[in-house]
């Protein structure tokens, strides 16, 4: 863990709300009518995934509380933190977002390199393993980390985060990106470690035609991200969120708005 300066001393200690900020849990400039429809069609989508109410309302309050590299959740759900908080998977820019400069903590992996147009930002949060946040843990996954979890050698796209509820012991794993060859350890892991962690929910990009990552079809890396969606809800009954990437996905209990 990096030592603590002036900022994660003032966040363990007592957290703060920032001025204008209602908790995060809806995305500027969305209408309430469009807020309650989304709303109610994602939490209607998340139950008939069977999760129970108690676990899917522990979930919903996970996924407002954060701003998931460049996208956020609309749901009837508490924050959890009175911090504006955004978390970041990698350097890629089109995952990075103006507004970093006006959160008051902005988690990124310890080892990541900052795009240089945000070099000067403040409120950079390193994060070498776990970091705690309010009543939020933020457990970063890197290779290592995996490497030792799944006892061969993997190569994310990005960095994963397990973010964990303390006082429910919930968990959700944000996959902000990945590549073809990502998905067999995102299962490999899931499998060995969703009870373990107690992982109730997935967050995923969802992929139109892409090029690129690892893919050799327009098609391939999207049909694959479908696969496994398919094979973690039907087994161990997870919801998934989606991050459009740029398209919507019809496996999603959650989806996301870009912001």
């Amino acid at each position: 863990m990096p030592k603590m300066n002036g900022l994660t001393k003032r966040v363990r200690s007592k957290p703060f709300r920032p001025k204008g900020y209602g908790g995060g849990a809806y995305s500027a400039g969305a209408s309430p009518s469009n807020i309650a429809a989304t709303a109610s069609r994602q939490a209607s989508a998340a139950a008939t995934n069977k999760l129970p109410t108690r676990a899917l309302d522990e979930v919903m309050s996970i996924l407002v509380s954060v701003q998931w590299d460049c996208w956020r959740f609309m749901l009837p759900a508490k924050p959890l933190l009175d911090l504006d908080v955004a978390v970041v998977s990698h350097g890629d820019l089109d995952h990075w977002h103006q507004n970093f400069w006006e959160k008051d903590l902005l988690l990124v992996p310890w080892w990541l390199r900052i795009p240089d147009r945000f070099s000067c930002l403040k409120n950079i949060y390193p994060v070498g393993s776990t970091a705690s946040v309010g009543q939020l843990e933020f457990k970063v996954l890197g290779k290592t980390m995996l490497e030792a979890a799944l006892h061969r050698k993997v190569d994310t796209h990005a960095y994963w985060w397990l973010v964990r509820n303390k006082r429910r012991n919930v968990s959700t794993l944000f996959v902000g990106d990945l590549d073809l060859s990502d998905v067999d350890a995102l299962q490999e892991f899931i499998n060995h470690y969703s009870r373990r962690c107690n992982i109730r929910c997935l967050l995923l990009p969802s992929f139109g035609g892409v090029m690129g990552h690892g893919a050799r079809t327009p098609a391939e890396l999207q049909r694959s991200v479908q696969n496994i969606v398919q094979k973690l809800k039907g087994e161990l009954g997870i919801a998934v969120g989606s991050l459009p990437h740029p398209v919507n996905a019809g496996w999603a209990d959650f989806t996301a708005t870009r912001i």
